[in-house]
């Protein structure tokens, strides 16, 4: 299971919510989930919430990194997240789509975590870094965004399930808040996208 500050987003969403613990999977990347549905431990997982990548910055930008296509210009120190983790795979994806793996060249940390590719870009380390919108909006006074265009954008949808094992009737009561109104109102508030209508 991903853990950056999305994880917090839904913890305090699920306070809101006044929702007794219950015992629930989730996952960020998929591979979880289907997992754990092949083993029949987790109902059918449906979509809740979706998010974006973003490109960060400095907010004193000094490398004047103003579109994701310059973090292939000659010096721009770029950290992303390894490969294998979530944000690392997305972040590939998107330079993939926009023909820019040039700037490959220019990484100069790859990362196990979202939150250390958010702090070193946030500290000054590194020129600019991928991050999801969700993390970036946790540190507006030390970092600022730039918007990937919509044609480079990763699929990132976030499902949930019931855990069979445990009180599934809570389980399934969490689930259903989750997706009302109301809870999908919360997530929005913090800056994860609606679901996609199928």
């Amino acid at each position: 299971m991903a853990r950056h500050a999305s994880e917090r987003f839904l913890r305090e969403a699920r306070r809101r919510l006044r929702v007794a613990f219950v015992e629930r999977f989730r996952s960020f990347h998929g591979e979880p989930v289907s997992i754990a549905l092949g083993l029949l431990v987790c109902s059918k997982p449906v979509v809740f919430t979706r998010n974006a990548l973003v490109l960060i910055v400095p907010r004193s930008n000094p490398k004047h990194v103003k579109k994701v296509s310059d973090v292939t210009r000659k010096g721009v120190k770029l950290v992303i997240a390894a490969k294998g983790v979530p944000v690392g795979d997305y972040t590939l994806k998107v330079l993939q789509k926009l023909k820019l793996t040039a700037a490959l060249k220019n990484v100069v940390s790859q990362e196990t975590d979202v939150r250390e590719v958010l702090a070193k870009v946030g500290l000054n380390e590194a020129d600019a870094g991928f991050v999801y919108s969700t993390d970036a909006r946790t540190v507006p006074k030390k970092v600022r965004t730039i918007a990937i265009p919509p044609r480079g954008q990763p699929n990132v949808e976030y499902g949930i399930c019931v855990v069979l094992r445990g009180d599934h009737a809570a389980g399934g009561r969490f689930v259903k808040r989750v997706l009302s109104p109301a809870g999908q109102t919360i997530l929005r508030h913090y800056g994860f996208l609606p679901r996609a209508k199928r």
